[in-house]
């Protein structure tokens, strides 16, 4: 019809302006309950009958939804076995979720995810939920370029960690369709912002989200699921209902942070010694002994030891004839680390 382009001449422009202002503060096009049967009931709205279009309209609307996905091969398939009813909630679901986070003051990765976890549309039999998907990342791409416009100031920054602890959450999501996309955009986020790799409250963040994946596995999975709160954050977590599921999201998810922090290491090793380091005197006392982000942080930064200032100078051969106690630089980490609780205890 037009109102989502500011550029067709079709309508006033104030017309655009209102439809942008109404796309921020429209309810997500997500269903109502978890029964497969409200995607087959799209067909039977009388706004979207699929007899009120001919085929070469119902043509260049799929043509249109291509063009806008940049014709994926996979989803390609499926949009043209579509009828015009899925056609128009896969367009209405594009245009409105890039509308909002493009005209949104705090843009967010929220909405799609919503879309993503709708049970309807996971139980829905024509791959509708990888079409959506992929509007999922046109999103995402649509996020990171308003995300980039942002003055580069404190406000940013906290949104910038904010958006990075929720894709680590959903990184450990009890759907594993939704942890590869997760995954997927936190490492785009990365790749637009690299410094959120050692960014303080996303390392901790990190090293938390670990340590409550842990603690699931002491809780009875027989009994009921909780939702599990990540310190610091407003975020929770939902448990697999397995021992089997819980213990394999704790391995992929520590495989991703030990990742994380050997990247953050390579890039900027002062920095990120220096936070897995303060994150060390955060961690309360009474759960010391048995804190998995601890012992990941505390493996990182002695896996990251350099030589020491005597063995510094020496060849490797004579490297070679030491062990690694002589020659590197593991008790620095510690003499700092105690230095840093001494003088936070003394303040």
């Amino acid at each position: 019809m037009g109102f989502t382009a500011a550029e067709s001449g079709l309508w006033p422009q104030e017309w655009y302006a209102g439809v942008k202002e109404i796309a921020v503060k429209s309810p997500f096009l997500v269903s109502q309950t978890s029964l497969r049967s409200e995607m087959r009931e799209l067909q039977y709205t009388s706004a979207v009958r699929n007899d009120s279009v001919s085929i070469n309209e119902l043509q260049e609307l799929k043509t249109q939804i291509l063009n806008l996905l940049e014709h994926p091969a996979d989803v390609t398939v499926i949009v043209n076995k579509l009828t015009f009813a899925p056609c128009m909630y896969l367009l209405s679901v594009y245009w409105l979720e890039t509308l909002r986070v493009s005209n949104s003051p705090e843009p967010s990765l929220q909405p799609i995810i919503e879309y993503l976890s709708d049970t309807a549309l996971q139980k829905d039999k024509s791959g509708m939920w990888l079409c959506v998907a992929c509007v999922g990342d046109k999103v995402f791409q649509k996020f990171l370029d308003v995300m980039s416009q942002k003055v580069k100031d404190e406000s940013r920054e906290r949104e910038l960690e904010s958006h990075a602890q929720f894709l680590l959450v959903n990184f450990n999501h009890i759907h594993k369709q939704i942890r590869r996309v997760a995954d997927k955009w936190l490492a785009g986020l990365v790749d637009r912002f690299p410094h959120l790799l050692w960014n303080c409250r996303v390392l901790w963040s990190m090293l938390d989200i670990l340590q409550v994946l842990s603690f699931s596995l002491e809780l009875d999975a027989n009994q009921e699921t909780p939702l599990l709160k990540v310190p610091g954050t407003d975020f929770t977590l939902q448990l697999q209902d397995t021992l089997e599921g819980r213990e394999s999201i704790v391995k992929d998810f520590a495989d991703r942070c030990h990742g994380i922090v050997q990247e953050a290491m390579k890039w900027a090793p002062q920095s990120t010694r220096s936070h897995l380091q303060e994150y060390l005197n955060q961690v309360p006392n009474s759960t010391l002994w048995h804190h998995c982000g601890l012992a990941l942080a505390t493996g990182a930064l002695l896996g990251a030891a350099g030589l020491n200032r005597m063995s510094a100078p020496l060849p490797q051969s004579a490297l070679n004839k030491r062990p690694s106690c002589v020659t590197q630089d593991s008790a620095a980490l510690l003499a700092v680390v105690s230095q840093r609780s001494r003088y936070a205890g003394e303040v």
